[in-house]
This record gives structure tokens, C-alpha cells and sequence, in this order.
């Protein structure tokens, strides 16, 4: 009888599946404001994003991520209309609320797609030199796709080492793209959104 419960017990625990995700996101920000490419130039700054994500199924799980992005650039010229001597620095903090589906059929799948997407708010700050700085906040959307590669298969040990010291269940290097559509929901109004590509890490624990 203790036998059989301890097996029953032992089969359980295998079963289980992580419930919360830590992210390390990093990667190009393509802006969809018009001009962005006359004021701050090219290439792209770099986007940062931290998620922490809480499954609800092995599929499932909804999250909240913040990001930071910053650029720098030369103001364009009243009369002109070219870039000009003044410098400015654009800054932006996107806040996202996300669900995501992940194609996560067995334990140990080296690779995971997914989909999803939520809401977003974007804090912008904008300095210009000589004119001082404007503020403010803009609501809007995203939508996101990405992969999961399984790094656990790589160094069982170490894995495993991982998970007897931290918890980290499963560790996972991601790419990823998003899309986003942050105008306060006004077709009028400056798009403050764009295209994100990230690569990063993920921890399920």
C-alpha cells in the first residue's frame, strides 16, 4: 500500500508544471511615428523589456511586462524642416498586460511557438534642449509571436542543478516579435507603437 502511494505521489510530481515566467527581453524598436527617421536617425536604440507571467494551464498564461527604451536625436528646424544643432532625447516606458498561448504539448518540447497579445500603455518623456520637456501617457494595443527553444536539453546537469538550488524548472532562449498600436485609440492622434524584435531569456518556475 505505501508502495502504491508513494509511486502515485512520485507520478504526480513529474506531472507538474511550472506555474510562474521570469523574461529578460532585449532587441530593435521600430517606431511607427511619421518623420521618426529625419529626427532620431538610424539605427535603432536598444529596447529592454522585464515580464513575470503566471500560468493559469500549461498553455496559457497572462502577465505584465515593463520595458525601456531611450533615443537621441537633433530637433527639426522651424522653417527648415531638416534636422537641426538642438538636441532632444526621446524616452519611452511601455506597460503591457498580455495573454499568451503556447503550442506546449509534452514535457521536455525543445520547441515551443506561441501567440498572444493585451494592452498597452506607453510613458513618453521628450527633452529638447533649450525648450525643456514634455510628458505624458498614451493607451493602445499590441499583438506578439514568438519561439522557445528548450535549453534544459542541452545540459541536463546543469538543469537539473538549477532546479535543486532555485526552483527554475525550465530555461529557455526566445525569439520574438510584437507589434504595437499605442494612439490613445484615436486614428488622429501621434502612434507612439511600432515593431519590436527581441531575443532573450526565459525561467519557468
Amino acid at each position: 500500500m505505501l508502495l502504491i502511494l508513494f509511486i502515485t505521489a512520485s507520478s504526480t510530481q513529474a506531472a507538474a508544471f511550472p506555474s510562474w515566467s521570469f523574461s529578460l527581453k532585449a532587441g530593435a524598436y521600430q517606431p511607427n511615428a511619421a518623420g521618426y527617421d529625419i529626427n532620431y536617425g538610424d539605427p535603432r536604440a536598444v529596447r529592454g523589456d522585464l515580464e513575470l507571467g503566471y500560468k493559469i494551464t500549461r498553455r496559457i498564461e497572462v502577465g505584465l511586462s515593463v520595458g525601456y527604451f531611450m533615443d537621441n536625436g537633433l530637433a527639426l528646424g522651424a522653417v527648415s524642416g531638416t534636422p537641426s544643432g538642438v538636441k532632444q532625447k526621446l524616452v519611452l516606458i511601455p506597460t503591457q498586460l498580455y495573454l499568451v498561448y503556447q503550442f506546449a504539448f509534452n514535457d521536455g518540447q525543445i520547441f515551443v511557438p506561441y501567440l498572444g497579445g493585451g494592452y498597452t500603455h506607453i510613458t513618453y518623456r521628450r527633452s529638447v534642449e533649450g525648450q525643456g520637456t514634455i510628458m505624458g501617457g498614451k493607451d493602445g494595443y499590441h499583438a506578439r509571436a514568438g519561439l522557445k527553444f528548450l535549453l534544459n536539453r542541452l545540459e541536463p546537469s546543469t538543469a537539473d542543478k538549477l532546479y535543486q538550488t532555485s526552483g527554475i524548472m525550465n530555461t529557455y532562449f526566445l525569439l520574438e516579435g510584437q507589434y504595437a498600436r499605442v494612439n490613445g485609440f484615436d486614428d488622429s492622434s501621434v502612434d507612439l507603437g511600432g515593431w519590436s524584435y527581441f531575443g532573450g531569456l526565459q525561467f519557468e518556475f
